[in-house]
């Protein structure tokens, strides 16, 4: 079973530590939940500590760009978190799109934090962490997650694994476009964008096609679940940067 975690966890400070003061407790508590949430974020090896400072914007291009996922990541939280704006990445291969999802994918995960708060029914103070876990999965990889719960040995039905990738604040769907063979695989694709949709839950693509192919390829029900409520549309139109 895949784990997933986010949202807010609290233990008290007496289960913790009496002998700590409840700041750097807190401080000490968001600290260790972002290191697990970095974990958790299966982001590739190459681009697991990569910020938006790495990201080589040298032409109007491309700042304009950066410029655009660094507001999405600082509106997150309070904005497209609350309405379930997603994210579209376009382009041919090399331009940074998986680069610069990772550099979202970290800064929204640093933003989760730990607090005291007084806990009324108890009358006593309690550490509540507040995680908000970006998520990296290929269309291959959740594909074949799905397909596995086909197996006759599989404990797991496709609803479950579904349901497991509704949990994460932000889920980011890489490679679309290269494994979908038949209408099966479309609908299952459909499905894990539905299902977040329904959850107000913001989910970015990535995609080498145009919008036109890509439209074509997912079908529309999956273009317009990611266009609602303002979804952004960002393409990633210059040379690759290894050549």
């Amino acid at each position: 079973m895949l784990l997933l975690t986010g949202g807010q966890n609290h233990s008290t400070i007496r289960d913790i530590m009496m002998n700590k003061d409840i700041n750097e407790i807190a401080e000490e508590t968001g600290r260790s939940r972002r290191r697990e949430l970095h974990r958790l974020a299966g982001l590739p090896e190459r681009f697991q500590e990569a910020s938006f400072t790495d990201f080589h914007a040298d032409n109007a291009d491309q700042q304009k760009v950066l410029s655009a996922v660094q507001r999405y990541s600082q509106g997150f939280i309070d904005e497209h978190l609350q309405t379930g704006r997603c994210l579209l990445f376009t382009g041919p291969p090399g331009t940074g799109k998986t680069m610069l999802s990772c550099c979202l994918a970290n800064n929204i995960i640093e933003q989760s934090y730990a607090k005291c708060e007084l806990d009324p029914k108890y009358g006593e103070y309690t550490v509540k962490s507040y995680t908000y876990l970006a998520l990296n999965r290929s269309e291959y990889f959740i594909l074949s997650k799905l397909k596995q719960t086909w197996r006759y040995d599989n404990k797991e039905t496709d609803i479950e694994v579904i349901e497991q990738y509704t949990v994460p604040e932000l889920l980011i769907i890489d490679e679309v476009g290269l494994s979908c063979t038949n209408d099966s695989d479309k609908n299952i694709l459909y499905q894990f964008v539905n299902a977040r949709y329904e959850k107000k839950r913001p989910t970015l693509i990535i995609s080498n096609l145009n919008e036109k192919d890509l439209t074509e390829y997912a079908g529309v029900r999956v273009m317009d679940r990611l266009k609602e409520n303002g979804g952004i549309k960002l393409v990633f139109n210059w040379e690759s940067y290894r050549r």
